[in-house]
């Protein structure tokens, strides 16, 4: 408020006649002097202002009024809510085929790996080969594998991936995801399902934020509609466009590196997702 009153002094009231104007108009004796004029001329550039084009000058009008324009706003306008930030899925599910399972998990997981390292959890009902391709893992990365070891579960960390396949045994899987994922803690965790699965699984996809339907090229058109409408919680489920990377790319994907156009379009569907 005093702000606003010193605002509308400044526009209303006239200002005191400068003490330098007074002294070089009347002089000591009441007569003008020349040299009180030259005081004066020099007092008054030195005090000019410096304004940009297309500015208002300090002490103008349009200055003043501006002045109070910002000083009302900030007393009668309630500022701008502050918009909510929406907090990105921890736990995602994929379902593709078994040749894509650790490079979709990979890439998927790097997205979430942002404060923690992602936890990607591998199951095709039947033995699963190793990441080809491993990265000098983070400290925390390394920390995660190395607890996930002493629990009994095999794992390897690259980059801020950690990649643990689980038992061909459906119900095997479950337990070994739980225990897994209560591991991890608060880092993300990415479940890969790429086989037929039965009822166990369905009641472990049902407690994840998001469900990643991927296809290959050349895949029955109905098969991706398919399978979201077997999902217990079908309305979590988005479907992506038809992926099919190469080796290398599958390779640098499930190392954590870098994702092929078609891996990071699957990605960035998990994140449209959490934003609608």
């Amino acid at each position: 408020m005093n702000a606003l009153l010193r605002t509308l002094v400044g526009i209303f009231v006239a200002p005191a006649e400068d003490a330098l104007d007074a002294e070089a108009a009347a002089g000591r004796d009441g007569i003008r002097s020349p040299r009180g004029a030259a005081r004066r001329d020099h007092a008054r550039s030195s005090r000019r202002a410096v304004v940009a084009p297309g500015t208002a000058a300090p002490g103008g009008a349009a200055w003043h009024a501006r002045s109070l324009l910002r000083v009302l706003a900030g007393v009668f306008v309630a500022p701008a809510e502050a918009r909510p930030r929406v907090a990105a899925p921890s736990a995602v599910a994929v379902l593709c085929a078994p040749v894509d399972a650790v490079a979709l998990g990979g890439a998927v997981g790097t997205g979430l790996a942002r404060e923690s390292p992602a936890l990607v959890l591998a199951w095709t009902g039947e033995t699963l080969a190793p990441p080809p391709l491993l990265a000098p893992a983070t400290r925390r990365a390394r920390r995660l594998a190395a607890s996930l070891e002493a629990r009994g579960q095999p794992a390897r960390a690259t980059a801020r991936l950690v990649h643990a396949s689980l038992p061909a045994d459906e119900r095997a899987a479950v337990v070994a995801a739980e225990r897994a994922m209560a591991a991890a803690g608060s880092s993300p965790t990415v479940l890969v399902i790429a086989g037929a699965r039965g009822d166990a699984l369905d009641d472990l996809l049902a407690r994840q934020d998001v469900v990643l339907v991927a296809t290959r090229p050349g895949a029955d058109a109905d098969l991706a509609s398919l399978a979201v409408e077997s999902l217990p919680a079908p309305e979590r489920a988005v479907v992506c466009r038809p992926t099919a990377p190469g080796a290398l790319a599958r390779a640098l994907a499930s190392a954590g590196l870098c994702c092929a156009p078609s891996l990071r379009a699957a990605r960035e569907e998990v994140g449209r997702h959490d934003r609608a």
